[in-house]
């Protein structure tokens, strides 16, 4: 398994979902910002949160440009775009996430930061295996615009 760790921006605000075979999860995109002025690229990550990581998402309420850690499974989906031309897209399977401190996250009851709990693992096991959500809620096909606002 490929392990990635990253930090960006939410570009939406999330919705939580229930799947019959996994439970509860939210697909949400973050953007990475690499660079400085003129040399800085923006880089888009689709990610997928199940269990205890996506509602502690939703509950920790998670929106549109917060500043998140993420860190999972990562793969590249290959795709092609409406005009024929091929993409792909970058995923993450959240295991666990995080607010950056000093980003405006909000606190727990404790006074950390609070966390997805490490444990993003689906209600059911099976999800993971064909025939489980990944095939019940596939990606969709995205086609970013540069000119994203925040």
């Amino acid at each position: 398994m490929m392990t990635i760790s990253t930090i960006g921006r939410l570009t939406e605000d999330l919705v939580q979902k229930t799947g019959e075979k996994c439970g509860v999860f939210v697909n949400f995109s973050i953007a990475v910002n690499e660079g400085v002025g003129e040399h800085q690229t923006v880089t888009f990550f689709e990610c997928t949160a199940f269990g205890r990581a996506a509602e502690s998402l939703i509950k920790r309420k998670a929106k549109k440009s917060s500043l998140i850690n993420v860190t999972g499974k990562f793969s590249k989906s290959d795709f092609t775009r409406k005009n024929g031309q091929p993409g792909y897209s970058l995923n993450i399977l959240v295991h666990d996430w995080d607010y950056i401190p000093g980003s405006g996250g909000k606190k727990d009851n404790n006074g950390g930061s609070g966390n997805g709990s490490g444990n993003a693992q689906p209600s059911n096991p099976e999800a993971y295996q064909p025939g489980g959500c990944y095939d019940e809620y596939p990606y969709e096909e995205t086609d970013f615009d540069d000119d994203l606002t925040f």
